[in-house]
């Protein structure tokens, strides 16, 4: 099912964007996913979510980003996924998940708060470059934080400890304890 593309006309509201209603209706989805920001990282997010049948909407900022989502038949908005009346038009309230891969640790932060107070019960998982920048998105409402620099590190890790010979469940167990932000007595 090809979903429409609808552009969220953009003015300046003092000195920032702020997204605009859109021109025409499109039909109400429910149980989706929406994933903010198309980057690298987004659609690596869109594609498993393609693979597994769950239909999405894009926010993203940048609009040559927009134009390929559109070009492709995804449903995408232009403006800050952390804006109250983007959320609200890509059903927030109906959503199953918000998956936030923007780089900007702010706006991340301002897209869970927002997000968190438009539907309490939305999955929320988002990404953090640093570790110590964890705490403030978990704080904010975020259901997961996925760190960068931390799944980096477990990742050659793995490949380092299987080349050594430790067994895959002794790896397991030790990444399960070094991702625990409550442990960090580890580090």
């Amino acid at each position: 099912e090809k979903l429409a593309f609808v552009t969220w006309r953009v003015k300046p509201l003092r000195g920032r964007q702020q997204a605009t209603a859109p021109d025409e209706a499109e039909p109400a989805l429910s149980a989706h996913a929406i994933i903010c920001g198309f980057g690298p990282l987004g659609m690596t997010v869109g594609k498993l979510l393609e693979r597994h049948g769950v239909p999405y909407v894009v926010l993203e900022l940048n609009p040559v980003t927009a134009a390929r989502v559109r070009k492709r038949g995804g449903r995408v908005y232009v403006g800050d996924g952390a804006s109250g009346a983007l959320l609200h038009h890509s059903g927030i309230d109906r959503a199953r998940l918000l998956a936030i891969a923007v780089p900007d640790q702010l706006n991340a932060l301002a897209i869970v708060a927002q997000a968190r107070r438009m539907n309490a019960k939305l999955y929320i998982i988002t990404r953090s470059r640093y570790r110590d920048q964890c705490p403030a998105l978990y704080d904010a409402g975020a259901d997961v934080v996925v760190c960068e620099e931390l799944e980096g590190g477990v990742e050659m890790g793995r490949y380092i400890l299987g080349e050594l010979g430790m067994p895959p469940e002794e790896i397991s167990a030790l990444f399960r304890e070094i991702r625990s932000f409550g442990s960090a007595d580890f580090f």
